[in-house]
């Protein structure tokens, strides 16, 4: 990902690039990043102890970049065995799923934490902060956001036929961490200003995360459909713990997304409404998906599931870099424009046809996305003059 040592030292009017032209690179020139973080979890723990790995046990030639890129493989790698051992995701009566396997997504999660919080001060402390990083570690958030919540409907154990009730339920497992994620990137594009609340994704989002695998863990998954958490609270209402949890996150989500909504509109009206499009039309298709054509989702849940998680990265990634580089966002994504179409028209379509354009569409998609984040990438080191996954030495940037 790193560009020739010459190439950085070109003047912003030579800038020819795909996605970061000479005014691109002017504005990411001014670029400061604003924000706010009034998480009390973040203030007396996981920030000091972030403080003190950094200061105690990191080398200061390791490039922020690479401790993001490092925390988001081994999810990945985590979440990619869950998804091997469990290919449907839901229980079965032949599944071999092993309890230390969530245990271990546990883990994993805490220490994807633990490195998104070091990153920036690792480049504060060397001097390397830049809009690069910001845009990766807000790429790689994007990405252990959809993974994670599609781990965890393994985690929960839903049967291998999911109820009307079930499906619902997914459907709100997944929209409660998507949400935010979207409102809190279109509120910063607005404002310039990333204010995360007492109660937030990052943190102790995560933190109930990792708290929900280790339940699977100790428990086993099947805890998941007792009705523990509404005997105790609700009075005994005919709630599962899982729709417990997911009414209860649903309920956050909807507080917080709601307050940017009027935060944001009142300041910047109708335009401000338009760049929130994609995302109720991704959640649209993901309702269809999901809750309608469950006969279909039950069976390939992973590619439907793949191919929502990369538009998601896809639209936020592009949120992010139209605000750091001051372009007009495309509120037309058209990467969705198939979802819309399967949503619109799958009463008209073969249902043998659905597995193979799922994979047509994901394949399609994850290649284009990844092509994209190559390009920008590369464009923004060229930019910048930086490296993407090294420091780069005095005596070499002076070269």
């Amino acid at each position: 990902l790193a560009p020739p040592l010459a190439s950085p030292l070109a003047p912003p009017l030579a800038m020819r690039g795909y996605y970061i032209d000479a005014a691109a690179k002017s504005a990411l020139d001014s670029f400061v990043y604003a924000g706010s973080d009034r998480s009390l979890l973040y203030r007396h723990l996981l920030s000091p102890l972030a403080d003190l790995l950094v200061r105690r046990c990191t080398p200061r030639r390791l490039a922020p970049n690479a401790i993001t890129a490092a925390g988001l493989l081994l999810v990945l790698a985590s979440a990619l065995h869950i998804f091997y051992r469990l290919p449907r995701l839901f229980a079965s009566a032949d599944d071999d799923l092993p309890p230390w396997t969530f245990a271990a997504h546990a883990a994993a999660l805490l220490i994807y934490q633990t490195l998104d919080n070091m990153d920036g001060k690792q480049a504060r402390r060397t001097g390397t902060s830049s809009p690069l990083g910001l845009l990766f570690d807000h790429g790689c958030d994007a990405v252990n956001t959809p993974v994670t919540a599609v781990a965890f409907l393994a985690a929960a154990g839903f049967p291998e036929e999911p109820s009307l009730r079930d499906a619902r339920t997914i459907f709100l497992l997944l929209f409660f961490p998507l949400a935010p994620f979207y409102m809190a990137t279109w509120e910063e594009f607005f404002t310039a200003r990333l204010d995360l609340p007492v109660f937030n994704g990052p943190n102790e989002g995560v933190l109930c995360a990792a708290a929900s695998f280790a339940i699977s863990a100790r428990m086993g998954r099947e805890w998941w459909r007792g009705s523990h958490v509404a005997d105790a609270l609700l009075g005994g209402r005919d709630l599962s713990n899982v729709e417990c949890l997911a009414l209860f996150s649903a309920a956050l989500t909807l507080r917080e997304s709601l307050a940017r909504l009027f935060h944001v509109a009142r300041r910047y009206g109708l335009k401000a409404w338009t760049h929130l499009l994609p995302f109720p039309a991704l959640l649209w298709g993901t309702y269809v998906l999901v809750v309608e054509e469950r006969a279909f989702f039950a069976e390939h849940a992973a590619l439907c599931l793949a191919t929502i998680g990369i538009l998601f990265v896809e639209m936020v990634t592009a949120l992010m870099l139209d605000h750091m580089t001051r372009k007009e966002f495309r509120w037309g994504r058209p990467l969705l424009a198939p979802l819309i179409m399967f949503a619109l028209g799958r009463g008209g379509w073969p249902e043998e046809t659905y597995p193979a354009f799922f994979l047509a569409y994901a394949a399609g998609a994850g290649v284009y996305v990844a092509l994209r984040m190559r390009i920008v990438v590369h464009e923004l080191c060229v930019a910048l003059g930086i490296r993407c996954f090294s420091i780069q030495r005095d005596d070499e940037k002076s070269e």
